[in-house]
Formats: C-alpha cells, structure tokens, sequence
C-alpha cells in the first residue's frame, strides 16, 4: 500500500499538466493580460500594534480598493463634449497611465494619457503624450472624430496642466516595459 502511494505521488510531482498546474497557469496569463490583478506583497518592516506594517514601513501607500479613488482634476471632464464625443468616464491611475473614455456616434474611444517620452502622442502638452487606445497599429483607419476630439482634450489639458499638480503617468516606453503584454482598455 505504501509503495502505490509513494508512486503516486511521485507520478503527480511530474505531471506538467494536472490541476493545480493548469489552474496556476490560467491565473498568470489572466494577470499578464490584465483581466485580474495579482495581490501585492507588503513590505517588510515594523509592525504596527493593530498588526499591519508601520508607514514608515512602506515604500508607496498601496491603495486600499474599498476606499474611493482621491478626486482629480481629470474628474471635470466628465459630461464634456468634445466633437461630438461626450466623456463618459476617467480613470487618473490606470496601469501607468491615465484613461478617459468617451461614447461618439461611431462607437467609444478611450483617450490614454501618459508622460511625454521618446515616442510622440497622436496630441502632446507640456507634460503629457495623449494616444488614442484603439488597438491599432497604424494599418487601423482613425474615424476622424476621435482624432480631432483627442486633440481638442489635449488643448483642455494644457490649460489644466498649469494649475494642477503633475498626474502619476509613465511614458509609453515605461508603461510598455511594466505592463509587456498589458490590455490597457478600462473594463
């Protein structure tokens, strides 16, 4: 009995493709691919009486998912038209960039909003590249409504960038490099 249990185990040791390994596999391409987050370590450091890690303890706050996202400016936009494309939704910290979504006649557009770097945006600010988030690669026809609402949120922007502390973005080169096979569309 216990040699058929010994080979058993052996036998799933070197199973590539049994459950666990199937269902760990599942859940790294759903995070490469953005559908889910994977859960962030904690720092290691002093602890706290209540048990969590002292602030001094953590490099950069993480952001607890019950506690409403902080305003931002980019909150203003929303309810916008800008030709004939209305904001519907904003997002100030997505995957290394900034997203705003809006609705046309020719279907939605997300409007990505990252930090000027090598690569030129479709608009550019002071601060900020402005790609249109369309998974084209450049063969894809642009309806021209999206292009020149895109260019019009960038001239919104550079009045706004003046009064307004800088977003939390990262150029497209970094968000590529932190995010390799990212979806970066807002759900």
């Amino acid at each position: 009995m216990k040699v058929a249990q010994e080979v058993e185990t052996e036998a799933k040791a070197n199973e590539p493709a049994g459950r666990r390994w199937f269902v760990t596999r599942s859940l790294q391409v759903a995070v490469a691919l953005g559908f889910v987050s994977a859960p962030r370590a904690r720092a290691a450091g002093p602890i706290a009486a209540d048990g969590a890690p002292e602030a001094s303890a953590l490099g950069t706050p993480e952001r607890d998912p019950e506690v409403p996202t902080p305003p931002s400016f980019l909150d203003a936009l929303v309810g916008r038209t800008f030709r004939g494309c209305r904001v519907d939704r904003v997002s100030p910290e997505h995957l290394g960039g900034a997203a705003i979504v809006l609705s046309s006649p020719e279907g939605p557009v997300q409007i990505d909003i990252l930090a000027r770097g090598e690569t030129p945006g479709v608009a550019e600010t002071g601060r900020y590249a402005l790609f249109l988030a369309n998974r084209g690669d450049g063969r894809q026809q642009t309806h021209e409504r999206h292009g020149l609402a895109l260019m019009d949120v960038a001239g919104w922007l550079r009045e706004q960038e003046r009064h307004h502390a800088p977003l939390p973005v990262r150029t497209l080169a970094e968000r590529q490099a932190a995010h390799p096979r990212g979806n970066f569309h807002l759900p």
